[in-house]
């Protein structure tokens, strides 16, 4: 389904606080770009809007209202936005059953974030659109007008923090609490090891009984991506301006069972990061699990906790305009980390969400309360398509890596190959593997210009390292897949080294077609060529050690040029099967000096010099075992990396 965005721009004189909502205040939408500004007004009083919010406040209107308080609220809304004809053009114009419509609404005004725009009618007009709930048919999110573009790298490594406030007075349930951790931890699932409480840790920060001190010891040299807040709203004392506002109430600094209520910006500042790692740098993701985060009370000066945050520069905060049930808030957790951690675009994961809540809708309005605060980059959809390259291959990773450790400790233990894996209590590795390499595969790319074939061969490279590391498990019969009957549609893992290692070249081969201007899928074709005790074709090993060379001349990524400087390393090794009278001389020389530069490039602890060293390994191992005159090279290396404790374990290394 692809995404269509219309953005509504609503302007007026002035500075953006201290205006009450007015039926006197002319605004000016500015609905796409092909259409002249036109006036808006939102026909109501301030104290009339308040009145209808405060409705829908359960505390305040009984046991709970209905959907005719909904609409009773909204419908100053739906008269603003049906009245902006260009908008409905816009939305006609783009309104098809294979699109999702994105409604950008981008203001400055403080009281347009009074306005419930999530509750809005779909406007007469828009045939293309069935729901009666406008947020219901499409996404809306709100942004806060800037002059700058927004910068933001989505493709960062997820690292979440979990914060949990329950100062006396404003206490959070076990219940509730662990249900929302048990959300984040299985979103997390995929890119762990082992399901043990050390594993998680790694990836799964917890702050219980949060204070602001605390937040920024834990955020001071940690930048965390994504930040989800449980915790109550309570409204601010001692107000200057003398208007309510909502802030979210952690623990005192000094008092543990005392409440301190901080605003947004407050929060903002407590979870930036101010130390080497990203000084300066906030969180992309904040997810507030709060009542009352996004509601707009005060015009005066400041935000909702959620505007705060979002003006303070976290590119996406969902919160709620209204309060927020316990149920709605482990929704909340499992609706948006489990697609945000995969790389799914965050506007489809808000409508979901919207969806989930309002299909759990019982007598409370978390659907219709849900907020969206986002800035998008222009470039979005082309960083989730290297996102969900880089998740789905770190997930294949941890999903060999798993079947390692299992079947290591199984082996220890005296365990058999075929009861190694499945004797995994409520784990499934072989289909585990299974589900994350066919996950890679979805992620191929289908253009035809340079950037996607370049992503292509990525692609190709990771699922060809993939079967080859799967190779070595049938190798060792470390596991034994199950005989199953095939499904259609269902990917299974090859069942002899022979498939596994045919299938393996067959993607380098794709990978190296798709992309002829690097060396490592030649290289690697020419690895599996030796696996196999087949002849090293000359033509291709200097093909493969010229484009090495080129790279590094042409690449300033420290990355690829390490990626190169190992492909040299590689085809030193293997050029010991070249031709007789063919073989280049000091080979153990230059092997050598290739290494230290893969090691000076990107550091002994990284994913990559873990890599180099087990294909290294391979020759030592597996596929030179019966040769110690070809071996002694590569034993030369492990043994150079061993002494010089360049390269640590296996699973220190590993990064998953």
């Amino acid at each position: 389904m692809s995404i269509a965005t219309v953005t509504l721009e609503l302007l007026r004189h002035g500075d953006p606080d201290n205006q009450l909502v007015s039926p006197l205040m002319q605004y000016l939408a500015l609905a796409g770009s092909k259409h002249e500004a036109e006036p808006a007004f939102v026909r109501i009083k301030h104290i009339e809007l308040v009145r209808r919010l405060r409705r829908l406040r359960p505390n305040e209107a009984g046991p709970g209202s209905d959907d005719q308080d909904l609409a009773s609220a909204a419908r100053p809304v739906d008269e603003l936005l049906g009245d902006i004809k260009s908008l409905v053009g816009e939305l006609s114009a783009v309104a098809r059953p294979d699109t999702l419509i994105h409604l950008r609404l981008v203001f400055s005004a403080f009281e347009l974030a009074l306005l419930p725009f999530e509750l809005a009618a779909t406007p007469k007009g828009v045939a293309g659109l069935t729901d009666p709930w406008l947020s219901l048919g499409l996404v809306i999110t709100r942004e806060r007008r800037r002059t700058a573009p927004v910068v933001v790298d989505w493709t960062r490594r997820p690292r979440v923090l979990f914060v949990v406030a329950r100062p006396p007075g404003a206490a959070i349930g076990e219940p509730v609490m662990a249900s929302n951790y048990m959300a984040l931890a299985e979103a997390l699932a995929p890119w762990m090891v082992t399901v043990d409480a050390e594993d998680l840790d790694q990836h799964l920060k917890v702050v219980d009984r949060a204070s602001v001190r605390e937040l920024q010891e834990v955020c001071g040299e940690i930048a965390y991506t994504h930040v989800h807040v449980l915790a109550h709203g309570a409204p601010m004392a001692d107000r200057p301006d003398g208007e309510e506002r909502f802030g979210i109430a952690l623990h005192d600094d000094q008092d543990p069972e005392k409440a301190h209520v901080v605003s947004g910006a407050d929060l903002a500042d407590a979870l930036r990061t101010r130390g080497r790692d990203g000084a300066g740098e906030l969180p992309t993701v904040v997810t507030l699990a709060t009542c009352d985060s996004a509601a707009q009370l005060s015009v005066l000066a400041g935000g909702s906790v959620a505007h705060d945050l979002h003006a303070a520069g976290v590119p996406l905060v969902i919160g709620s305009q209204f309060p927020l049930s316990e149920r709605g808030s482990v929704i909340l957790a499992r609706e948006t980390y489990g697609p945000l951690l995969r790389g799914d675009d965050p506007r489809r994961v808000i409508r979901d969400l919207r969806r989930a809540l309002r299909k759990s809708h019982q007598r409370n309005h978390d659907w219709a309360g849900i907020v969206a605060y986002a800035s998008l980059p222009a470039d979005l959809e082309e960083q989730l398509e290297r996102t969900v390259i880089a998740r789905a291959g770190r997930e294949v990773n941890a999903a060999l890596a798993r079947i390692d450790r299992l079947t290591k400790d199984a082996a220890a233990e005296g365990g058999g190959p075929a009861t190694a894996v499945a004797g995994a209590p409520e784990r499934d590795p072989i289909g585990e593997l299974e589900k994350a390499l066919q996950k890679l595969k979805g992620a191929l790319p289908t253009g035809e210009d340079a950037i996607e074939r370049s992503r292509g061969a990525q692609v190709h490279g990771l699922v060809a390292a993939s079967l080859k590391r799967w190779a070595y498990h049938l190798h060792e019969r470390r596991v034994t897949p199950e005989e199953s009957p095939s499904t259609p549609g269902v990917w299974r893992v090859p069942s002899t080294v022979a498939e596994a290692l045919d299938e393996a070249e067959e993607h380098y081969q794709r990978a190296f077609w798709m992309n002829m201007g690097e060396s490592w899928a030649l290289t690697q074709i020419l690895a599996l060529d030796a696996a196999r005790g087949r002849p090293i074709d000359e033509r291709k090993w200097i093909t493969a050690s010229f484009l090495a060379e080129q790279s590094l001349q042409a690449t300033p990524d420290p990355r690829r040029k390490a990626w190169a400087h190992a492909s040299l390393v590689e085809l030193a090794i293997l050029a010991q099967k070249l031709p007789e009278g063919r073989v280049p001389i000091h080979l153990e020389v230059e092997a050598l000096r290739q290494l230290d530069a893969v090691l000076r490039l990107i550091g002994a602890r990284s994913f990559d010099a873990y890599a180099t060293q087990s294909q290294i390994r391979r020759y030592v191992d597996w596929w030179w075992k019966d040769d110690p005159a070809a071996r002694a090279l590569p034993e030369r290396l492990l043994t150079y990396l061993r002494d010089e404790r360049r390269v640590p374990l296996i699973w220190d290394a590993i990064d998953v």
